[in-house]
């Protein structure tokens, strides 16, 4: 799974990942849960995240299309 770290690398996997999706928009999972206590989000690795725009929607990429 993949564990984007910051802004970069998340923007980085939304393009890949709507390239490697297109043309369909699938719900992505990204192994993050609270599971182990309410609020503290941690990958399916046990690393804790320590980015969180992940549910947010990246930065449109200039020129490209919707």
């Amino acid at each position: 799974l993949a564990q984007p770290a910051d802004r970069q690398q998340m923007e980085a996997l939304t393009r890949y990942m709507r390239a490697a999706l297109a043309p369909y928009n699938w719900p992505v999972w990204l192994g993050v849960h609270d599971r182990r206590a309410e609020g503290l989000y941690l990958f399916e690795n046990g690393q804790r995240v320590s980015f969180f725009a992940w549910h947010r929607a990246p930065r449109p990429e200039l020129g490209a299309q919707p």
